[in-house]
């Protein structure tokens, strides 16, 4: 069901959606209510539309905050993000690009793979640059991990070792677990167990032939 609405900077329509608004200078891009897990209400929108977008409190999808204005990208139908951080050049260069890794504090970040974000800690264990650089040489890949350990569980809290690469198709961080003994030990359900009889030994019939 539609409610309609007026931008109140433009007094231009706004259409209301269940779970979105969609302003009609603008009807390419569905304004979502909730944002990266923020709440977001037609002011906010009208500002990042018709005047200087604000600087929003985001959460990404791992839980960890990050600060952003947000920038209409009317050709995709979307909103793209500029960052706020404080920026820090570090003197190790991105494996891909060869420029400075960037410290963005919680993450860093590598100029050659601009769509990942490279967090300082994963599953609480502290990752360095010299790691990450590892997990990124050539060759590096599901089948041939880096085996990485000191990670923690987010259901059990137990601490555990596990192969670490760059996810290509997902553009970040992947584990490469590797089966356990009992699961490879393990006799499935349906299987069906068969038995071999011994064969019948063959009785010595040599004395029975004559000479």
């Amino acid at each position: 069901m539609m409610t309609p609405h007026t931008c109140p900077l433009t007094k231009t329509p706004v259409s209301e959606f269940g779970s979105h608004y969609v302003f009609s200078v603008y009807p390419e891009i569905k304004c979502y209510k909730q944002f990266c897990g923020r709440s977001m209400n037609i002011e906010d929108y009208a500002k990042v539309f018709f005047d200087v977008s604000p600087v929003f409190d985001f959460i990404n999808k791992t839980g960890h905050p990050y600060k952003a204005q947000l920038i209409p990208n009317i050709p995709e139908g979307k909103f793209d993000f500029k960052f706020q951080r404080n920026i820090q050049l570090l003197l190790a260069k991105c494996p891909l690009s060869n420029l400075p890794i960037e410290d963005h504090g919680f993450a860093y970040f590598f100029p050659g793979y601009p769509v990942a974000l490279f967090y300082k800690k994963l599953l609480q264990r502290p990752m360095t640059v010299e790691e990450y650089i590892t997990i990124l040489t050539p060759g590096v890949t599901k089948e041939s991990p880096v085996i990485l350990k000191g990670f923690t569980s987010a259901k059990t809290g137990r601490v555990f070792s596990s192969g670490v690469y760059y996810d290509v198709s997902q553009n970040r961080i992947s584990f490469a677990f590797r089966p356990s003994k009992s699961k490879l030990n393990k006799i499935p359900e349906d299987a069906t167990l068969t038995t071999t009889t011994p064969a019948t030994p063959v009785p010595d019939l040599s004395s029975l032939i004559p000479f």
